[in-house]
């Protein structure tokens, strides 16, 4: 649910949030600015997966607490917005 509001957060960079339930993804505006926030992601330590050449698929496993969900999840908003910053 916090998800939808990058794309308020980030307009020129982040172009759909979808998903159903732990299975999301985040549609970004081009195929390098979706690169960019994986490797972001994987330099602070959160795992993603690049699908379709712009989406960024979020899929944490089903045995994760909130507390570490809220977590990774940050760290995904923060890599989109050290990649939207330049």
């Amino acid at each position: 649910e916090g998800m939808r509001g990058w794309q308020g957060a980030f307009p020129d960079v982040v172009t759909d949030v979808r998903g159903v339930g732990l299975l999301l993804l985040v549609e970004l505006k081009d195929s390098s600015t979706a690169a960019a926030v994986v490797d972001e992601c994987l330099s602070r330590g959160v795992f993603v997966r690049l699908t379709q050449h712009t989406g960024v698929r979020v899929f944490p496993p089903l045995t994760i607490t909130d507390e570490e969900l809220t977590m990774g999840l940050e760290t995904v908003r923060g890599a989109i917005a050290t990649v939207a910053a330049g």
